[in-house]
């Protein structure tokens, strides 16, 4: 009978052991663990450098034109076919479009430039008529 009790015990002694060995394992930082990147945190940091890209191409008077506020012009992802006055030859392997909306939007559009946004150089604008 004190056998079994003996074993009973060294079992339960066991079981905690692997039991807390193995939480220990579980709760360990793992040092090559490297968060993979937020697609939508990415585009928001792209976004507003492009922005002040773009609002430091303006000159005075189409910067004077601008409504709103310049740091929440709209950002896009476009394709090399979208953009009517192409500045480069080469395509671009990804697009970005920043639109500033003007006091002057009805009469001759918003002011928008294209960008490669590898290399974040103009490609292009928008025509305003």
């Amino acid at each position: 009978m004190e056998d079994k009790r003996t074993l009973f015990k060294e079992i339960v002694f066991l079981f905690v052991i692997v039991l807390v060995m193995s939480s220990l394992v579980g709760c360990s930082e793992n040092k090559n663990y490297t968060p993979k990147p937020n697609a939508d945190m990415i585009f928001l940091e792209t976004a507003s450098s492009l922005r002040e890209l773009a609002w430091n191409q303006l000159s005075n008077e189409e910067k004077a034109s601008v409504t709103g506020d310049w740091k929440e012009a709209k950002v896009k992802i476009v394709k090399w076919d979208e953009i009517p006055l192409k500045k480069a030859s080469i395509k671009p392997e990804s697009i970005y479009k920043v639109t500033f909306n003007t006091n002057k939007d009805e009469m001759i559009g918003p002011i928008g430039i294209y960008f490669d946004s590898t290399i974040k150089e103009i490609v292009g604008y928008d025509a305003r008529m």
